[in-house]
């Protein structure tokens, strides 16, 4: 994975998909949308999965490059 990739992802995982979860979670509550909380709980966990994965691989990286 390219350093590029690996920093947008980062960069997604701690503060773009969390940031979008909790405006939908505000906004959903004050317009009253169907599913919000559904909506920012899946919104969550994809981050969560993101940066399990991004933790992973650079684990991984960090372990080849002590070899």
């Amino acid at each position: 994975m390219s350093n590029n990739a690996y920093d947008w992802l980062k960069i997604s995982a701690l503060i773009i998909i969390p940031a979008i979860a909790a405006f939908i979670g505000s906004v959903g509550e004050t317009w009253g949308w169907k599913y919000t909380i559904q909506i920012v709980a899946t919104i969550n966990a994809i981050s969560a999965l993101i940066g399990s994965i991004i933790t992973k691989l650079s684990l991984d990286y960090a372990k080849r490059k002590e070899k």
